[in-house]
């Protein structure tokens, strides 16, 4: 289960630097020298970052239970 913790942790990883680029973009955009679909498609990817952590984490939990049930 340690490389779930390691998957998770990456997925993680991933949705802090999606989050950074939105704020960027956001600056960006304040100040003039941005797009609003930057901005947008930066909310995209934060969004596709969470889903990628839900999806990575319901999966960790399924294999856990498997494995529960094929050791008892």
């Amino acid at each position: 289960m340690a490389r779930a913790g390691e998957l998770l942790e990456l997925a993680r990883a991933r949705i802090s630097s999606a989050e950074d680029r939105t704020r960027e973009e956001l600056v960006r955009y304040g100040q003039g020298r941005g797009q609003l679909a930057s901005v947008l498609q930066s909310r995209d990817a934060e969004e596709d970052a969470r889903l990628a952590y839900a999806e990575t984490n319901a999966a960790c939990h399924q294999l856990a239970l498997r494995y529960r049930a094929l050791a008892a």
